[in-house]
């Protein structure tokens, strides 16, 4: 009698633990809205459709951290301080966004030039711990390596991971903290970032100066 009572017993802790396992939230990334702040680039301009919105936890745990954010010309180094949700890595959800196709967020026109709605749903609510701020970093390209501009913007408050069987809309009009780009004309715009090629010339035409300032006998020697 007692193994007919505990057999359903165990099957119902089974059940349970697999639907804790398997609660989820989604997340929505939107400019809709008339009023709200689009994201543009360093001159104004709308973002082109297809353009990338990456969704997710920088750590700005640290000084040092959030100045690279702020300064850091360096991809590689930011996307160290980065972990995105949906692009592929495990129980951080699918991207659902109507009038644009592809695994990514995207700048996609849906309800007018520049705008962005968008989802990533099915992410594991353990994914983060509740409460943990969201940001979005904008490119002004499809593929993140080949943009010349970006920008980081998230909240103090509003933006956060919510918790079990939760949602959370990261709308523009929201967003008062610019970690990285500005505020212009009403919307949110990319700062510019330098091609390595750029560094490159910068750096060799400074150590061409410097040498011909100090070079004996230079017109330049005892300029400054």
């Amino acid at each position: 009698m007692k193994s007919r009572i505990l057999l359903p017993a165990i099957a119902l802790l089974a059940l349970v633990g697999t639907s804790a396992q398997a609660a989820t939230v989604s997340i929505t990334v939107s400019t809709a809205g008339t009023g709200n702040p689009l994201y543009v680039d360093s001159l104004g301009n709308f973002l082109a459709a297809g353009d990338v919105v990456r969704v997710g936890i920088f750590d700005t745990s640290t000084l040092a951290n959030l100045t690279t954010l702020e300064t850091s010309d360096d991809y590689a180094a930011i996307n160290a301080l980065f972990t995105p949700l949906a692009e592929g890595g495990a129980n951080s959800g699918t991207v659902t966004e109507t009038g644009a196709t592809g695994t990514d967020l995207v700048i996609n026109n849906l309800f007018g030039t520049g705008n962005i709605f968008g989802q990533i749903q099915g992410i594991d609510s353990n994914f983060c711990t509740p409460g943990t701020e969201l940001a979005v970093w904008v490119f002004n390209n499809a593929d993140p390596l080949q943009a010349t501009q970006w920008g980081i913007f998230t909240t103090t408050s509003g933006w956060e991971f919510p918790a079990a069987l939760g949602s959370q809309t990261l709308a523009s009009n929201k967003i008062n903290d610019v970690i990285r780009g500005s505020s212009l004309g009403g919307n949110y715009a990319l700062s510019v970032v330098p091609e390595p090629g750029s560094w490159l010339l910068l750096m060799l035409g400074a150590v061409v100066l410097n040498y011909r300032r100090r070079r004996p006998g230079s017109r330049m020697s005892g300029v400054l």
